[in-house]
């Protein structure tokens, strides 16, 4: 142990529900023990074989449910009639004749398709989405600009205009306000789904990853792929910005 930097490490104790530092590992079970643990651990799954080993030299593997019907019994298959999860007494009883596959197998299939769902939503759904939120900012910068120059033309009109005209103008004014405030909340609720998306997307690829790298099966058997609506990025709305016309007579 390095006592020059005792902050920096962590310590990693007993699986038993014990606070004692862990000193050997379970290969078969993939837990960690104490010293004290060992036989305890040993004895509570006596039908089992224990692969008992030096924490450091452990060999990280799947960890397999227990089976519900036959205590101490691993399930390392996967009935495909009833979807349930088997041990090997259980394939030559109930379930015998049925198709079954290698859970391992299964577990591998499902991580390669985590991995590339993640890899897609990573390096192409993600910067999508960026590149929309882009461009909705741009058309956002470009939607006050535009309403900006025709407040300012609405009120250049006016001045040349007779007084009597200025009711015409309050109702104009009032109604680009109200147009731009459309405009921009429609734009910027596409903005809004579109880094709620981006954010989600970026916690799911966070989640995948630590999926990677979990080898317990309930967590890669209980993913539930979001590529499908991660794929359906929102459409950056197309708005037309009015403009401004006059229709009036020369000497009327």
């Amino acid at each position: 142990m390095d006592t020059a930097t005792p902050q920096a490490q962590k310590l990693i104790t007993c699986d038993l529900n014990c606070v004692k530092p862990v000193q050997q590992f379970c290969n078969s079970c993939q837990v960690g023990l104490c010293a004290d643990c060992i036989n305890k651990h040993v004895s509570s799954l006596k039908s089992m074989k224990h692969d008992i080993v030096p924490f450091t030299k452990r060999t990280v593997q799947l960890v397999f449910p227990q089976c519900t019907c036959h205590s101490h019994q691993r399930c390392e298959g996967h009935c495909q009639q009833c979807d349930v999860p088997v041990c090997f007494t259980c394939v030559l009883g109930q379930h015998q004749g049925h198709d079954v596959k290698a859970i391992a197998d299964i577990i591998a299939g499902k991580k390669e398709n985590i991995k590339r769902e993640t890899e897609e939503i990573e390096s192409s759904i993600i910067p999508k989405n960026k590149s929309y939120d882009a461009d909705v900012e741009k058309k956002i910068s470009k939607s006050k600009a535009h309403y900006s120059d025709l407040e300012k033309e609405a009120k250049d009109k006016r001045k040349k205009w007779h007084l009597e005209v200025d009711d015409i103008f309050d109702t104009l004014e009032s109604l680009i306000q109200s147009l731009r405030d459309q405009e921009i909340t429609i734009l910027k609720s596409c903005q809004s789904q579109l880094r709620s998306q981006n954010s989600s997307m970026t916690q799911t690829v966070q989640e995948n990853k630590e999926i990677l790298k979990s080898n317990k099966v309930s967590d890669v058997n209980n993913y539930k792929s979001k590529l499908t609506e991660f794929r359906a990025i929102p459409q950056v709305p197309d708005v037309m910005s009015p403009s401004l016309k006059t229709n009036t007579v020369q000497g009327r």
